[in-house]
């Protein structure tokens, strides 16, 4: 009898673990940017030869592009990018409300939802005049390098949250993200206490953003909605608290929203 989870016929496991591979090679290349074998073969301890062939694989499915050499993912992800929204809970509303809260901020604002210990940005909306700075919907990041992703992590149990620095570390992504496990548990306890959390230059330098949780139906963790901007322009909209309140005022309406919808 086969045992659950393990795939049965030519290949057997072989299979499971080419599967793997063609996944490592593509969480590189978003990782990393347009990538060429040589790269990838280096980035992935593999051969060159079979780097080739995982990519030769993907150009002909779709997945990925290759321009003179250098290899990207494909358009077909959007694709499959447009159903996993789709399907998020309250889609609609949330994308309402993010729209929203970048005009009234004249921000960058977007909405972070956490899967296997990663933030992953679903929505975002940026005012007319606001500063252009990497945020790209579908972008996976570090939740504590994050203002939405530390206010997920302030409501999530503890021991979750040990589970993810176990599996994925606490990344210095600048000179300012926080490295150790007790500095993040202390800023969690802030986040909490004082109900939205602040990346202050810790994703990107010269980038600051003030986040807030948002809350399902049920009290569980939906995800996170926060704005972001220049660190002097963040910083003159929180001296008299106002970004705070407008950000919580919004993700309120959200939570009011979903808990009558």
């Amino acid at each position: 009898m086969s045992q659950p989870g393990h795939i049965r016929g030519e290949g057997g496991s072989d299979e499971v673990q080419s599967v793997k591979t063609m996944f490592d090679v593509l969480e590189a290349i978003q990782e990393n940017g347009p990538m060429g074998v040589t790269e990838l073969s280096r980035e992935l301890d593999m051969s060159k030869g079979g780097v080739h062939r995982y990519l030769k694989t993907l150009v002909s499915e779709g997945y990925a592009v290759n321009d003179d050499g250098r290899y990207d993912l494909g358009l077909r992800f959007l694709m499959l990018a447009g159903h996993v929204r789709q399907s998020f809970p309250h889609n609609d509303l949330i994308e309402e409300k993010v729209k929203e809260l970048a005009n009234d901020t004249g921000q960058r604002a977007q909405f972070l939802a956490e899967q296997h210990g990663y933030g992953i940005y679903l929505y975002r909306e940026r005012a007319t005049r606001a500063a252009k700075f990497e945020a790209a919907i579908g972008k996976t990041v570090h939740l504590h390098t994050t203002a939405a992703g530390k206010a997920i992590l302030a409501h999530m149990p503890r021991e979750e949250v040990e589970a993810i620095i176990e599996r994925h570390g606490l990344v210095a992504k600048t000179e300012n993200s926080i490295t150790d496990r007790e500095t993040l548990f202390e800023s969690l306890e802030e986040v909490r206490e004082q109900g939205y959390a602040l990346n202050e230059a810790e994703h990107l330098t010269g980038l600051h953003a003030v986040g807030v949780p948002v809350f399902d139906s049920d009290d569980t963790i939906l995800g996170g909605m926060s704005v972001s901007g220049p660190s002097h322009r963040i910083k003159e909209l929180m001296t008299d608290d106002s970004i705070q309140q407008t950000i919580l005022s919004v993700a309120e309406e959200v939570e009011l929203g979903i808990k009558y919808s």
